[in-house]
């Protein structure tokens, strides 16, 4: 074998990310983009606590895209996506189990993609997020043991997402001016 191949062999083994999950022990809390692109380079896939995202804690509104979080598939307790004036969708979040999902008074956010392979949670809350219009990322979802509320999202027209749902503790839907119909629910029975 000649020089350049092992070297080639040593340099694959040495990069290689393990094949392990990688658990993240604690509350993780992400204040601005810089912070969500490093992480990627971290090989976590999942975190044992909650998982914030919440922009200009740090005084700058700059987070604008989640892809460095791409390669967590679960968070154990809650995730919490809030002030984040320049997110303007979910993507790349590709989550698998969560604990409990918060998104509230994002500015910019249209459209929630994410969250698909989640078939229960322990509470969802989508409150004021003026720009949303778009809420796909639940076609999975059958049980919300704690409370559903949707509520202050100006521009959401239609809740077929939650076509699924049949479970959901409470359930509170409010002041959603262009929602004219909770049709989407139709499966829920409790």
């Amino acid at each position: 074998m000649n020089t350049n191949a092992i070297l080639f062999i040593a340099i694959v083994l040495f990069c290689s990310k393990p094949a392990t999950a990688q658990v993240w022990n604690g509350n993780l809390v992400f204040t601005n983009q810089a912070e969500i692109d490093n992480f990627s380079f971290l090989s976590y896939t999942a975190v044992n606590g909650n998982l914030e995202i919440i922009d200009a804690a740090d005084n700058q509104h700059d987070i604008t895209n989640l892809a460095g979080l791409a390669g967590l598939s679960s968070v154990s307790g809650n995730v919490v996506l809030m002030n984040n004036n320049l997110l303007s969708n979910t993507a790349f979040l590709n989550l698998t189990s969560v604990g409990s999902l918060f998104i509230e008074s994002n500015n910019a956010l249209t459209a929630v993609t994410a969250f698909s392979s989640v078939t229960t949670i322990g509470k969802l809350s989508i409150r004021n997020n003026p720009l949303l219009s778009d809420i796909n990322g639940f076609a999975n979802l059958t049980k919300v043991n704690d409370s559903l509320t949707i509520a202050s999202n100006n521009n959401l027209t239609h809740l077929g997402a939650f076509s699924r749902l049949n479970e959901a503790g409470m359930l509170v839907i409010q002041n959603n001016p262009l929602l004219a119909n909770v049709n989407g629910l139709s499966a829920l029975a409790k």
